[in-house]
């Protein structure tokens, strides 16, 4: 998760499907449908195939492999304005002190583990997204990894 000065939460889920799953978009648009529900905050998402991409992480790159002939590597972006859900996405009372903040280009970064977020129900609310996704796919996808550029003040 990174806090950046921006005013809505970018969301992103990577994924790989192998190929013997099939109708899998049908069973995604039912899952855009449902958060766009509890969400009304939602205003943009598009599914895009991955193709390589190269990781960077402490000046060290790597290649990931997107796509190969047995699986498709997907992206799903979610923009979203927390102040339009209803009921709105309320903003954090108070900083959250992280262990694990790292500061970078884009401003803060933490990473949150599934019990930290479950433990806590502001971020509980604000990842409704992803627990959904996860809750949902993680028997049929692969390598599912969750992304969020979200405003500062919803730390």
């Amino acid at each position: 998760m990174f806090f950046t000065e921006i005013e809505m939460c970018h969301r992103f889920i990577k994924f790989v499907v192998p190929n013997h799953i099939t109708n899998w978009r049908k069973y995604l648009n039912e899952y855009m449908i449902e958060i766009q529900e509890e969400e009304s905050g939602i205003n943009f998402h598009q599914l895009q195939e991955d193709q390589d991409i190269v990781e960077e992480i402490d000046n060290v790159q790597r290649l990931l492999k997107a796509s190969s002939e047995n699986k498709t590597s997907f992206t799903i972006m979610i923009i979203c304005n927390p102040k339009k859900n209803n009921p709105p996405l309320l903003k954090s009372e108070k900083q959250q002190v992280y262990e694990n903040k790292k500061e970078i280009v884009i401003g803060s970064q933490v990473i949150l583990t599934k019990t930290q977020i479950l433990e806590n129900k502001h971020f509980l609310a604000m990842s409704n997204w992803m627990l959904k996704f996860q809750e949902k796919f993680e028997n049929y996808f692969e390598k599912l990894n969750y992304y969020e550029l979200r405003p500062f003040n919803y730390y």
